[in-house]
C-alpha cells in the first residue's frame, strides 16, 4: 500500500531530522500552526486513521455539489478523526486538523501526499524513456526506480469557486526520496511556474482536495464507519510506526453492506438495500419541510442509532461499527 510507503518516508525524514530542520520552512500564516519538525509528521503518522477507497472516486462522486451542500459544509463539515489517511487508486493523502474537532471548510488543514515519482505509468517504449529522462534532468538524478515524491502543504475550500474544483493550497515543500535518501528538495517559495516541482505541487494539492471531497461525500448520515482489524493483534515495535496490517482500517458503508461483512442476518429491508429507519449516525439536519411551521430553516442534531450487534469476528477479521462517530 502507498500508505506504508508514506510511513517509510516519514521514518526516513525523522532519521534526518537535523538536515530537515534547515530545510523545512514554517507556514506563512502562524495561525495555521507551525510545522517545522519532522517529529510532527511522525505524530500524524501514528495518529492517522486509514480509510481505503476502491477505484476512481470520480466515477462515483457527483461533479458538483448543490448550493445547500456547499453552504452546509462551509460551517458543519468535520473529519471522522482529527488525523486521517485516505488511500485510493491515485495516491495516499494524510490530512490533519489544525484544531481538535475542526469544523467547516474555510480554514486550512495540513496535508501530506505521496505519489510514485514515475509520472508516466501508462507510457511505454521511447515515450516513457524520454519522459523519465526529463524528470531525472529536472531533479538532477540518475535513476527514478523506487523513488517517491512527498508533498507537504495546507488546503482549504476556495469560497470563490465551485465545491468540486475550488480549493486554495499552500505548498511548504516537495521532496523526492529514493529508499532512505533525499534526492531533491524544493521549498514551496522557490517553486517556479511551469516546472516539474510546480506540476507535482498542483497534482498533490488536487489529490488532497479529492481526498477531502471523498470524505465529504461518503461520510454521510446513511453510511456508518466500519472498523476492520485482525482478531489477534500484531506485535508492534515501540520504535516503528504501525503499518497498514498492524492497525485498523476504516470503511464507510451502508448498514446492509456492513451487516453482510459482519456475517449478520439481514432483514427484508436490508436485502432491498433500504436504510432501516432507526439506523443512522448522529448528524445535522436542516428542517426544510413546510410542516415545520416554527422551526423551518433551522439546523438540528439528529441522534445516532444502530440496530443489532455492532461487533463481530468473521475468520481472522474483527468488525466494529463506530456508532459514536
Amino acid at each position: 500500500m502507498l500508505f506504508d510507503k508514506l510511513l517509510n518516508c516519514i521514518e526516513s525524514l525523522v532519521t534526518q531530522t537535523e538536515d530537515m530542520r534547515g530545510l523545512l520552512t514554517p507556514f506563512p500564516n502562524k495561525r495555521i500552526g507551525l510545522v517545522d519538525d519532522a517529529k510532527v509528521l511522525l505524530r500524524y503518522a501514528k495518529d492517522a486513521k486509514l480509510f481505503v477507497f476502491d477505484g476512481d472516486p470520480r466515477d462515483v462522486m457527483p461533479e458538483f455539489m448543490s448550493d445547500e451542500e456547499v453552504e452546509f459544509n462551509k460551517t458543519k463539515f468535520i473529519l471522522p478523526f482529527d488525523v486521517v489517511a485516505i488511500e485510493d487508486y491515485a495516491s495516499c493523502v494524510l490530512i490533519a486538523n489544525h484544531t481538535l474537532s475542526q469544523k467547516g471548510t474555510t480554514d486550512y488543514r495540513a496535508f501530506l501526499e505521496i505519489q510514485r515519482a514515475d509520472p508516466y505509468p501508462l507510457l511505454t517504449g521511447e515515450a516513457r524513456a524520454n519522459g523519465i529522462k526529463v524528470l531525472c534532468n529536472v531533479f538532477g538524478i540518475k535513476h527514478i526506480e523506487d523513488a517517491f515524491l512527498l508533498t507537504y502543504g495546507v488546503i482549504k475550500k476556495d469560497e470563490r469557486q465551485e465545491m468540486s474544483k475550488g480549493y486554495q493550497a499552500g505548498i511548504d515543500w516537495v521532496i523526492l526520496l529514493e529508499k532512505d535518501k533525499i534526492l531533491h528538495f524544493t521549498a514551496g517559495k522557490n517553486i517556479e511556474p511551469n516546472t516539474m516541482p510546480a506540476e507535482q505541487a498542483n497534482s498533490s494539492a488536487g489529490n488532497a482536495w479529492t481526498a477531502l471531497r471523498e470524505i465529504m461525500y461518503f461520510n454521510s448520515p446513511d453510511r456508518h464507519i466500519l472498523e476492520v482489524s485482525h482478531s489477534k493483534p500484531h506485535h508492534i515495535s515501540p520504535n516503528r510506526i504501525p503499518r497498514s496490517h498492524q492497525r485498523p482500517q476504516y470503511i464507510l458503508l451502508h448498514p446492509h453492506e456492513i451487516k453482510r461483512r459482519m456475517g449478520l442476518a439481514l432483514s427484508e429491508d436490508d436485502e432491498k438495500a433500504v436504510r432501516a429507519p432507526h439506523e443512522r449516525r448522529s448528524h445535522y439536519r436542516r428542517l426544510s419541510s413546510e410542516r415545520y411551521t416554527h422551526k423551518q430553516g433551522q439546523v438540528v442534531i439528529v441522534r445516532k442509532a444502530w440496530v443489532g450487534p455492532s461487533e463481530s469476528i468473521v475468520g481472522k477479521r474483527k468488525y466494529r461499527v463506530l456508532v459514536d462517530r
